[in-house]
């Protein structure tokens, strides 16, 4: 199980799985974690939920300089702006 292939499934059981089994600030080869990786494929929101609950890194940043929040932001996805904004991002 790798994180690029759980944020590409909107199984949430695959992603409670993940979230308990695999490294929740793991990196990829473009410096980008899974709270990354769930922004970007638009992933249910009690997914990236799992992630932030688990104390996903909130101010982490990719190769390019974004942030979960700045990514949020740039593909529009208000309910992880919003959550990501209350646990401190």
């Amino acid at each position: 199980m790798e994180w690029i292939n759980v944020s590409k499934t909107k199984d949430l059981e695959l992603v409670r799985a993940a979230v308990d089994q695999l490294d929740i600030n793991e990196r990829d080869q473009r410096g980008r974690t899974p709270l990354m990786l769930f922004i970007t494929n638009r992933m249910p929101p009690e997914a990236i939920q799992m992630l932030l609950d688990k104390g996903a890194e909130l101010e982490a940043e990719d190769k390019l300089g974004d942030t979960a929040l700045k990514k949020a932001i740039k593909f529009k996805q208000v309910e992880a702006v919003k959550r990501l904004l209350q646990k401190g991002a």
